[in-house]
């Protein structure tokens, strides 16, 4: 049950607070191992339950940060497949036919890699 407003005295700490700091000073340590320790430190009853979903929510908000995009705005478009060649991509296919030595040997060349494929 959540705390109402102005009951709260001086040095009073709220349950999730109290799992959070004890948590972060024993980091493995488990829900019905936490649950006893708070009870004896602060008076807190604390169910095995609330300590996990505490415990999950703290870890993912972690993990949230952790993996955040690094960029914001709008993503470059991707490069489809389509019938339209490059200019790019015809100067690197000039450098293979003369490589290979004239358009006729680059063709066969392309014969055989269609019988391979």
């Amino acid at each position: 049950m959540a705390k109402r407003r102005g009951t709260a005295g001086p040095g009073t700490i709220s349950k999730s607070q109290a799992v959070r700091d004890y948590l972060s000073e024993h980091p493995t340590a488990k829900p019905k191992e936490i649950a006893p320790a708070l009870s004896a430190a602060y008076g807190i009853t604390v169910t095995p339950q609330m300590i996990s979903m505490i415990k999950s929510k703290t870890n993912a908000q972690g993990r949230k940060r952790a993996n955040e995009a690094p960029t914001r705005g709008r993503r470059p478009a991707r490069r489809q497949a389509s019938d339209v060649i490059t200019v790019d991509e015809l100067l690197s296919i000039k450098k293979l036919v003369d490589m290979l030595g004239g358009p006729e040997r680059a063709r066969r060349a392309l014969d055989v890699l269609i019988q391979l494929g």
